[in-house]
């Protein structure tokens, strides 16, 4: 009788077991998404302000202008990952 009864445990516990892996994988599937999903609102929203930039000095070089790029003291650096 123990023996079913342990038995039946074990089923019910791999049963929970690969319900959890599913969702691990729905949520690393998500996440992934979600990260590309961000990435290409920021580039949208550098790509819109340098739009904006031309409209206000179209004379301007902004050539140097980079998403990757940070200000530090007055000059455009490369930004450390």
């Amino acid at each position: 009788m123990n023996y079913l009864l342990l038995q039946n445990q074990l089923r019910t516990l791999e049963a929970e077991k690969e319900n959890w892996v599913i969702k691990e994988k729905d949520f690393l599937h998500n996440s992934e998404l979600l990260k590309d999903q961000i990435g290409s609102s920021l580039n949208m929203g550098f790509q819109l302000a340098l739009e904006q930039v031309r409209v206000l000095y179209p004379d301007a070089d902004l050539s140097p202008a980079d998403i990757s790029k940070s200000v530090v003291d007055g000059q455009l650096v490369d930004t450390d990952d």
